[in-house]
C-alpha cells in the first residue's frame, strides 16, 4: 500500500510503539536498534524516544542513547536528550551525563534547550536543587525559553514536596511576564495539595495582569486539589473585569 506523504508519520508511530511495548523493562533494545539507524529521520526520532521508554527509570544502557546526540537531524538529537531524562527518571543518577549536554553541545540551540529538563526528570520530587539549573533560570540575559525550561526542571525537582519556594520567589518578580507566570504556576505545583503555600501566591490575587490572576486561580486549585475546599480564595474572581478569568 502506498502511504504517500503520511508514510513518515506511520513509520514514526511504529517506532514509538516499540518503546511502549517494553516500557521500563530495560528489554527490547535489540528490536529498537534498527530504528535508530534508519535512513528516515522520523523513524530515528521515534526510535530515540522508544529507547528512553524501554529504559524508563532503569539508568541502564544509556550509552545506546548518547550517539544519537550527534545525529544530523535536530529532532533526533532533542529526542535523545529527553530520552536520557526518561532513562534516569527519579533515580537521582546520571547527573554527569545530563550536565555535559549543554556544555559539550553549546552551539546546538535545540539540544541545549532540551538538556535542562532531563535533570528535573532524574531528580523528580527529590527536593535536590542544582546550581546549573538555577544559573539558567535566574540569568536575565539568557533566552526566555531556556529560562522557562530551567524553571520547569526545578518544578519537577520540587513537585509536591512543599520545598524549594525560595528558588521561585525571585522569579515571580521578573520583569519578563512569561518568566513570572512560569514561576508562579510552579509554586502551585511544588505545593500540590499543600495549603501552606497560600501566603506566597495570595499577593497575586488582585494583580493588574489578567494572566497573573488566572495563574493565581490555577495555583489555588492545585494547592487545594481533591480537598473540596478553598473556594473562599477564588470568590472575588467570579466578578473579575476580564471575561476569561472567571472561567478559570
Amino acid at each position: 500500500m502506498v502511504l504517500g506523504k503520511y508514510e513518515k508519520y506511520v513509520l514514526r508511530g511504529k517506532a514509538f510503539s516499540q518503546g511502549l511495548k517494553y516500557l521500563g523493562s530495560g528489554r527490547g533494545i535489540e528490536e529498537i536498534e534498527p530504528l535508530i539507524q534508519h535512513k528516515d529521520k522520523f523513524v530515528r526520532r521515534g526510535g530515540a524516544i522508544s529507547l528512553g521508554l524501554a529504559l524508563l527509570g532503569t539508568a541502564k544502557d544509556v550509552n545506546r542513547i548518547k550517539p544519537l546526540l550527534k545525529d544530523k537531524d535536530w529532532g533526533v538529537r532533542t529526542s535523545a536528550a529527553f530520552s536520557l531524562g526518561l532513562a534516569f527518571l527519579g533515580t537521582r543518577k546520571g547527573l554527569k551525563h545530563l550536565q555535559t549536554l549543554s556544555r559539550e553541545h553549546r552551539y546546538d540551540i535545540a539540544l541545549r534547550w532540551c538538556s535542562i529538563m532531563p535533570i528535573g526528570l532524574s531528580y523528580l520530587s527529590s527536593g535536590n536543587a542544582l546550581k546549573g539549573i538555577l544559573c539558567v533560570a535566574r540569568n536575565d540575559n539568557e533566552k526566555w525559553d531556556m529560562r522557562n525550561n530551567a524553571i520547569l526542571s526545578l518544578e519537577l525537582i520540587f513537585l509536591g514536596t512543599g520545598k524549594g519556594a525560595e528558588f521561585f520567589e525571585p522569579l515571580v518578580e521578573s520583569e519578563d511576564e512569561r518568566i513570572r507566570l512560569s514561576a508562579l504556576f510552579s509554586l502551585g505545583l511544588i505545593y500540590l495539595g499543600i495549603e501552606k503555600g497560600l501566603n506566597l501566591v495570595n499577593p497575586f490575587a488582585k494583580h493588574d495582569s489578567n494572566y497573573v490572576r488566572m495563574c493565581y486561580a490555577f495555583c489555588i486549585g492545585l494547592m487545594f486539589l481533591g480537598k473540596g475546599s478553598g473556594m473562599e480564595h477564588l470568590e472575588h474572581l467570579a466578578e473579575d473585569k476580564d471575561e476569561y478569568v472567571p472561567e478559570v
